[in-house]
């Protein structure tokens, strides 16, 4: 459970491939996928159904492809197919012939110059047909992989200034790119499938097949990865002794623990650094450790400490079994088993964590092993690893802290004294796109009241976001309130808290001798067909609380005020007769 190897999932050899995609259930929702590339997709069209079926197992995984050697046309059609995801792989011959294998073109320095510009050009057009697929269809970008032909007048240990141009226009079209697509990180490709293994040229010369099968499974097994990643780990709970620091702080003192290349620990030392930046990318940090808290508590004085004491919360500090404090670390962060990774030096308390908290991944910290310690780095960076990083995840650590003071509050003094001193600001306005990932999901499930997304039927509806700052503290959330049909007003699965929690609880957290400042904004427009509207009653008067409770009568009349505006703005989506006004 704790090997590295573990998160390598098995490559599948063709036969394997073909097996689970005729496996895939019948019944299953669709899942269509377009394989862009110019060459045969054969192997590659095999092996990425099967990788997307393996991680999809639940949907019907179908792929469709495109002409031969016409990548920007299967590009542009790709949205017309009514694709739910793109997959690209991209070749050196697909930005010009004469750079592949298979042109009768001329190679010399008479026609490079051209080859250069043609590549340009080619680069251009792809991506601008990258950029109108619509931006709820994901798309996964594998760049060239193969060699390029002995075309140059340079040997081959030696880059041309015509391969460095090619290049480097390749570098800018990935670039740019990025900002709309996922792509595969060559290094890690080059592991999977080392450059002298790639290319086939008897395959490509009779088939158009440029891939060994082994380089074909690896640029499926990629492409699928981008398209159906796994779900990031949220948190991460670690030992002290031999995992952060090197050395039994209570043996040797807290002077003696040590992290550096001085102490010729420095893998410590990069431990310490990964935590710290998982921590600014909103992972939840946690200690677990048998220890003096005093002792502890020394060592969190150094200077040279790399992972600085406040980024990690809570601390469970004693010589109480850490299954327990594992569970209590649990319920402070809300969150279950299945999204933490707990790190150890010691094979028994990793087996007592784990046989405690089923679902939870554990893993042994190899104290004395460099080599077996950055595997573990990296792959606790795939477990956490995020296509892209919000404004919440900054935020997630202070909205927990701000809720245990809250629960401790009411334990020890009146909650509505404690909300009395806090200085609460709310924030309401239109999201600028429905894209948002987190539209159905809880933006901080830890946080409560938790405000949940309804179901609305799809990402592509514009929520109406909400973020509540108490003191200098925020509690974020998202509320439907934007809709094209009347939809269902259950909340979606696993969001935890619904419409009730809305109308409820917040006149609780707002009472009406301390009404926060209200604050509205609109960012944009969110028009659509049947109209800009809360769908059910249901959902009317949970909004209606909300917004009575934050702040009275008149934050209603503001928001009244700023649906007024959308009425005059949006005469044509809006139907005869309604008033947005009045559905507050």
């Amino acid at each position: 459970m704790n090997e590295v190897s573990k998160q390598a999932t098995a490559a599948l050899r063709l036969t394997d491939a073909l097996e689970i995609v005729q496996g895939a259930p019948v019944d299953a929702p669709s899942y269509r996928v377009t394989l862009a590339c110019g060459f045969t997709p054969l192997h590659v069209q095999a092996f990425l159904a099967a990788y997307l079926q393996r991680n999809l197992p639940a949907r019907k995984v179908s792929l469709a492809t495109g002409l031969y050697g016409d990548l920007p046309g299967t590009l542009a059609a790709a949205a017309d197919t009514g694709a739910q995801a793109v997959a690209v792989a991209l070749e050196w011959s697909d930005l010009d012939a004469r750079l592949g294998f298979r042109s009768s073109g001329s190679w010399g320095p008479a026609v490079v110059p051209d080859m250069v510009s043609t590549a340009r050009g080619a680069l251009d057009r792809i991506g601008l047909a990258l950029e109108r697929i619509p931006a709820a269809i994901p798309v996964a970008l594998c760049l060239p992989t193969l060699p390029l032909p002995p075309l140059f007048h340079t040997s081959n240990w030696q880059s041309s200034q015509a391969e460095l141009d090619l290049r480097q226009a390749l570098a800018g079209f990935a670039a740019r790119a990025a900002r709309r697509c996922s792509l595969v990180n060559s290094t890690r490709l080059a592991e999977s499938s080392p450059e002298a293994g790639r290319f086939d040229l008897n395959s490509d010369l009779a088939l158009g097949l440029p891939y060994t099968v082994t380089h074909a499974s690896a640029v499926g097994e990629a492409l699928a990865l981008l398209l159906s990643p796994p779900a990031p780990k949220k948190g991460l709970i670690t030992d002290l002794d031999d995992t952060l620091w090197y050395g039994l702080v209570g043996e040797v003192g807290p002077d003696a623990v040590c992290w550096d290349l001085a102490g010729h620990h420095q893998v410590h030392g990069l431990y310490q650094k990964l935590l710290a930046a998982l921590a600014e990318e909103g992972v939840l940090v946690g200690v677990a450790s048998k220890n003096d808290p005093l002792d502890v508590q020394q060592v969190l004085k150094r200077d040279d400490l790399l992972l600085p004491a406040e980024k990690v919360y809570p601390w469970e500090v004693h010589w109480n079994a850490k299954s327990g404090s594992v569970g209590r670390i649990l319920r402070t962060w809300n969150i279950g088993a299945d999204s933490v990774v707990f790190v150890d030096d010691s094979p028994m308390e990793l087996a007592q964590v784990s046989e405690g908290h089923p679902g939870i991944e554990c893993l042994l910290f190899p104290r004395d092993d460099n080599g077996a310690a950055y595997r573990v780095l990296r792959h606790l960076r795939d477990l956490f690893g995020k296509p892209r990083l919000s404004e919440e995840d900054s935020i997630r650590l202070q909205s927990i802290r701000q809720s245990e003071a809250l629960r401790e509050a009411g334990a020890t003094e009146s909650v509505d004294a404690f909300l009395e001193q806090a200085e609460a600001v709310v924030s309401v306005d239109f999201a600028l796109s429905g894209d948002d990932p987190r539209v159905l999901e809880l933006v901080n499930k830890s946080v409560q009241p938790q405000w949940c997304s309804f179901r609305g039927g799809g990402l592509a509806r514009p929520p109406l976001r909400t973020r509540c700052r108490i003191g200098g503290n925020h509690v974020s959330g998202q509320v439907w309130s934007v809709g094209q049909d009347c939809g269902d007003p259950r909340p979606p699965e696993g969001a935890g808290t619904g419409d009730r929690r809305l109308g409820d609880e917040l006149p609780r957290l707002f009472p009406a001798h301390r009404a926060p400042v209200f604050e509205s904004a609109l960012r944009a427009v969110p028009g659509s067909r049947n109209g800009f509207r809360l769908r059910t009653y249901r959902e009317k008067r949970a909004a209606s609380g909300f917004l009575r409770a934050l702040s009275g009568r008149q934050a209603v009349r503001q928001v009244q005020a700023i649906a007024r505006t959308v009425r005059k703005s949006l005469p044509a989506t809006v139907p005869p007769g309604r008033r947005i006004a009045d559905e507050f």
